[in-house]
């Protein structure tokens, strides 16, 4: 597994998305080799389009490799059920801040 302030680290990024995601849970990490891997579940807002979770995902995946070098992130994406106070939400403009 990874070191606390790793999980940490990652558990921050995550959270700097939480304007366009509705939650993450099921965070898992493991090391295998000097890979570090990790993967989570994240609900999006119902209406979220496929490219718009795709570019989130890309975002994610590059903020965390910027502050830890060999990484690899799978990340699963829920949709909200039902929809929830995130979908009332408007949308636009840069996902990754």
């Amino acid at each position: 597994t990874l070191s606390a302030a790793e999980i940490a680290m990652v558990r921050s990024v995550i959270s700097g998305y939480l304007h366009v995601l509705v939650d993450y849970h099921d965070l898992r990490t493991r090391r295998s080799g000097n890979v570090k891997h990790m993967d989570l579940h994240v609900t999006v807002p119902a209406q979220m389009t496929m490219k718009e979770f795709h570019d989130i995902c890309d975002c994610i995946e590059r903020d965390i490799e910027k502050q830890m070098k060999n990484t690899q992130v799978l990340i699963h994406g829920e949709p909200c059920h039902p929809p929830c106070k995130a979908c009332e939400l408007s949308r636009g403009g840069d996902p990754c801040r």
